[in-house]
């Protein structure tokens, strides 16, 4: 806990002091409460505060911080801290992270044709420092850099599973150190809520053991995003994904179908390589003072894992379609908190949370 005291203060120290004259702030409260079979009543909620320096374009994100907390009555915990913010005239982009949680998981098995009948419950304890930094070359080209430290240890699993077998990579203790690049391409119009551009990102990271990691491996992302306006109140939404890992990863770390599709639990599916398509209708309908605060959206997504990126299947594509109310908390940064459902042949799924999917 004094480490993630630490950072937070150190985050925070740099952005506020090589941020610009104050132009303007915002900041909300969001509270939130939860029940499941797995950590009976939980209660949290947001914390969110943004500063956006005068002069700065409104196609850039303003410098944002963030802490997002949940405790159940089962003595289980989330807490993600993040922070956002440019220095140097927007020239550096730095977004550092941490993220600690002592939550029940998953495990339904590898592949892209695990049955739900395979689920096996587990609980978690994870910490991991994350830094992201970015060189933005000029308005539509950007590289940075990412520096990642997770431990992760599963504190409980079921007597009769397949984690408990040690069998399955992930079920010991272990830590992961990763470096990596990333590329960006982007001409969106606003980075919280797009409606017109494209967003291209190649993300490479490696775990090592000359890192100190108990894994070697390397993971390829690849991530296309198309916005198309239809009307001033109206876009279409487009994204695709494709991603890979070469070698044996802990399963926590192999690619997750659920992760990125709504409609399905988020460990559900998972391989080395995945490839997920997906389109979204956005629209803010209204311009009447109240109500132009809330938008709607439609979706349609598919995507499916395999061992290889030679063994994906048409055949096999899993499907999920949905919709959600969006409402701008704060309007004049595009910022949602969004309210999706998503249908899957596997579940329904209901979604609230900060910030757009994509």
């Amino acid at each position: 806990m004094k480490l993630i005291l630490i950072a937070i203060i150190i985050s925070l120290f740099f952005s506020f002091a090589y941020s610009e004259e104050t132009g303007k702030s915002d900041f909300f409260v969001l509270p939130l409460a939860l029940y499941t079979s797995e950590t009976s009543l939980a209660f949290g909620g947001l914390i969110y505060y943004s500063n956006r320096p005068a002069g700065r374009a409104y196609l850039l994100s303003p410098d944002a911080h963030y802490i997002n907390g949940i405790y159940s009555l089962n003595k289980q915990v989330q807490i993600l801290y993040r922070s956002e913010f440019y220095l140097h005239r927007e020239k550096y982009f730095l977004s550092p992270e941490i993220d600690y949680e002592k939550w029940p998981g998953k495990f339904f098995g590898i592949g892209n044709n695990t049955k739900s009948s395979s689920e096996e419950k587990y609980t978690n304890d994870y910490h991991a420092l994350r830094l992201r930094a970015r060189y933005n070359i000029n308005d539509k080209f950007a590289a940075g850099i990412i520096a990642e430290y997770e431990n992760f240890e599963i504190s409980e699993m079921e007597t009769d599973g397949m984690l408990i077998t040690n069998e399955i990579s992930g079920s010991e203790k272990f830590n992961l150190n990763n470096l990596g690049m990333i590329f960006y391409y982007d001409t969106r119009d606003i980075t919280t809520y797009s409606t017109r551009g494209e967003y291209f990102i190649f993300e490479l990271k490696r775990s090592d053991s000359m890192f100190g990691s108990d894994y070697d491996y390397t993971s390829y992302r690849m991530d296309l995003r198309k916005f198309i306006p239809l009307s001033l109140k109206s876009a279409l939404a487009l994204q695709g994904i494709l991603s890979h890992i070469d070698s044996q990863a802990p399963f926590q770390r192999l690619t997750k179908l659920g992760h990125h599709m709504r409609g399905f639990e988020t460990n559900r599916y998972i391989d080395n390589s995945l490839m997920m398509l997906r389109a979204e209708y956005r629209i803010f309908p209204w311009q009447i003072p109240g109500l132009d605060r809330l938008g709607f959206v439609v979706f349609a997504e598919s995507g499916q894992v395999a061992p290889d990126l030679g063994s994906f299947k048409l055949n096999e594509t899993k499907l999920s379609i949905g919709g959600g109310l969006r409402l701008s908390v704060i309007p004049a940064e595009k910022l949602n908190l969004r309210f999706d459902f998503g249908l899957s042949k596997d579940m329904l799924e209901i979604q609230i949370m900060s910030y757009e999917v994509f």
